[in-house]
C-alpha cells in the first residue's frame, strides 16, 4: 500500500511539472541573436574604485575619490557613491578641506562636482560645514549650495539656507535666513546677506 502511494505521488507531480517545463522550453530565447538596444538607465561603465585629479599649470587643485562610478556617456554626469574629495591650497602643496558624502555625480567635461547626501566640509583651520547637498564650481573654483547649511568655526555656529565659499571656508557669503551663535572672541563673522 505504501510503495503504491509513493507512485501514484510520483506519477501526480510529473503530469503537473510536465507542462511546465515544456512551456519553458518553449519560451527560452536565443542566445545568439541581438543584444537589446542600450538604454539611458544603464551605464557604459561601472567602475568599483575612481580616482580623478584636477590639476592647473602643474598645480594639484583637488583630488576626488569615489568607492564607485556609473558612467553614462560623455554627454551625461557620471554618478558616484562614497565620495571623498581634498581640495589643495593655491601652490597645490597641501590640503585647506576636504569633502565628503554619501553619493554625488561629476561633469566630464566641465569638471564640476555635485556632493549629496550627508555632505561635510571640514578644513585645515578646523572648520566645518554640513549641508545635504554641494556643488563644485570648476570654473569659478567656490563651493555652492541652495540648500540649507551649517557652518561651524570654533564656538561659533552659523546656519542658512545657500552658500558660496572658496574651498577654504575663509571668504563665503550665506544668501538667506541666517542665524548664528557668536561668541566673544572669535573671529568668525565674514560676509553675511539676509
Amino acid at each position: 500500500m505504501f510503495a503504491y502511494g509513493k507512485r501514484r505521488a510520483a506519477r501526480i507531480l510529473f503530469l503537473l511539472l510536465a507542462p511546465v517545463t515544456v512551456i519553458g522550453l518553449a519560451c527560452s530565447t536565443d542566445h545568439n541573436g541581438p543584444l537589446p538596444e542600450p538604454s539611458e538607465d544603464i551605464p557604459l561603465q561601472a567602475l568599483a574604485g575612481l580616482n580623478l585629479r584636477e590639476s592647473h599649470a602643474g598645480k594639484i587643485r583637488w583630488i576626488l575619490q569615489a568607492d564607485s562610478a556609473f558612467h553614462f556617456g560623455e554627454d551625461r554626469e557620471t554618478l558616484l557613491q562614497g565620495v571623498y574629495v581634498e581640495f589643495y591650497n593655491e601652490s597645490g602643496d597641501s590640503v585647506r578641506s576636504w569633502l565628503t558624502a554619501r553619493q554625488g555625480s561629476i561633469d566630464a567635461r566641465t569638471r564640476n562636482l555635485v556632493a549629496r547626501d550627508s555632505v561635510v566640509v571640514h578644513t585645515a583651520e578646523g572648520h566645518t560645514l554640513e549641508t545635504e547637498e554641494l556643488r563644485w564650481e570648476q570654473e569659478i573654483e567656490k563651493i555652492v549650495s541652495d540648500k540649507f547649511v551649517r557652518l561651524t568655526q570654533g564656538d561659533n555656529v552659523i546656519t542658512g539656507v545657500g552658500i558660496e565659499s572658496d574651498a577654504g571656508l575663509k571668504h563665503y557669503v550665506i544668501r538667506s535666513q541666517v542665524e548664528g551663535e557668536f561668541h566673544e572672541g572669535e573671529d568668525a563673522v565674514h560676509e553675511l546677506e539676509r
